[in-house]
């Protein structure tokens, strides 16, 4: 009976040592620490992180796993919304921020398991991942991208573990910003793991958004806001054909290296947009010329059932409202240059472009063939034959 109990207490032992085994401890920092502060505002302006540029990643063994921030600009912005709801907002009106972003990731993780090796596994050597960040921010407005400074910081997690003992539960020294974690084989299942890598990562991002928010912070008051009152200025809704519409006029340039935008067009969606929205449609309204000089364009809505141009008013020089007006005898030029659509609307662009030549046939042709010279004439008729 008695070796029997010693028996069982021996395999209990046995496994109870199994189970602590493939100890670990972690500790998480970071040179930005978020402060949640829900009082926090920068005037009315409202910011949304629409976009993340990985420039250059830089790693000197194996890219970071625990201190990576996402490359989804929604997990950031969420993090963000979190801490600081008075700065950042969902809604459509809020200021696009994009990050231009270099990293440098360094891992000592391989170092530190082979020190541990040679102690047979018994003693805990502490291995650190460490991702620098450097961030620029930007937000597009009528005149380009406004470039605000450029802020560092440094994420730095720090991990030790044994084999054979459970010295590795020991906690890492050191401070840590977020709890540490400790675990056993018999607790590090895949999901843990997984937890573990989404509490990081949700770190991280938070960092992130903390740089962010201290970039803002710094910048000139009045020149956020009249970027924020300038895009409230250029939301519109209206009503074509019975049919409303929500509209914004933007700016874009067709080359990635043009500091000034080159275009102005409008976007229609069919609803209340949000950021995941897919316009409707994308139209032209104006182009800046060779001398820097706006000049109005005119294109058509081709979602409309009747025949309606979209053009713009230029208020100091510059694009300011979008204007919508029937058009009874449209002029040909207007359709020297269709626009360019997805390779899966160029069926319907085919249709509308050749129901509106039938148009302008019956209404424009024959006024034009009287009073336009022949030459002329000629030149319109080569550029369509292109």
């Amino acid at each position: 009976m008695t070796c029997a109990r010693m028996l069982s207490k021996g395999l209990c032992a046995a496994a109870l040592m199994f189970l602590l085994t493939g100890c670990m401890s972690y500790r998480f920092s970071s040179t930005l620490i978020p402060k949640a502060d829900s009082s926090l505002s920068l005037g009315s302006a409202r910011f949304h992180i629409a976009e993340i540029q990985m420039v250059e990643v830089k790693h000197s063994t194996v890219p970071a796993w625990s201190t990576r921030i996402s490359e989804n600009p929604e997990d950031i912005q969420r993090e963000a919304l979190s801490y600081y709801p008075g700065v950042f907002s969902d809604d459509w009106s809020a200021l696009p921020v994009h990050l231009r972003v270099h990293s440098n990731y360094d891992n000592s993780m391989n170092i530190a398991a082979f020190f541990c090796a040679l102690t047979a596994g018994i003693i805990p050597i502490p291995g650190a991942e460490k991702s620098q960040y450097d961030l620029q921010v930007e937000i597009p407005g009528e005149d380009g991208f406004e470039r605000f400074e450029t802020i560092r910081f440094t994420r730095r997690d720090v991990v030790w573990g044994t084999v054979i003992t459970p010295f590795g539960l020991i906690p890492v020294p050191g401070r840590s910003d977020i709890p540490k974690k400790t675990a056993t084989i018999a607790g590090m299942g895949k999901e843990t793991q997984e937890s573990l890598k989404l509490r990081t990562t949700a770190f991280s991002n938070a960092c992130c958004a903390e740089a962010i928010t201290q970039v803002l912070r710094k910048a000139d008051p009045a020149r956020l806001q009249a970027l924020y009152d300038s895009r409230k200025a250029r939301m519109q809704t209206v009503t074509l054909d019975g049919a409303r519409y929500w509209t914004f006029l933007g700016f874009a340039s067709s080359r990635a290296e043009e500091e000034k935008p080159e275009v102005a067009y409008v976007l229609m969606y069919a609803g209340p947009p949000t950021w995941n929205s897919k316009p409707e449609e994308v139209i032209p309204v104006a182009r800046r010329g060779a001398d820097g000089r706006w000049r109005p364009t005119t294109g058509y809505v081709r979602k409309a059932r009747t025949l309606t141009a979209a053009s713009v008013l230029l208020a100091n020089g510059r694009p300011s409202m979008v204007v919508f007006k029937s058009v009874d005898k449209p002029r040909l030029e207007d359709f020297t240059d269709l626009p360019v659509v997805e390779e899966q609307e160029v069926i319907e662009l085919i249709r509308w472009s050749n129901r509106v030549l039938l148009q302008v046939k019956n209404r424009t042709l024959p006024q034009l063939l009287q009073e336009r010279p022949t030459a002329e004439i000629l030149t319109l008729v080569t550029h369509f034959e292109k």
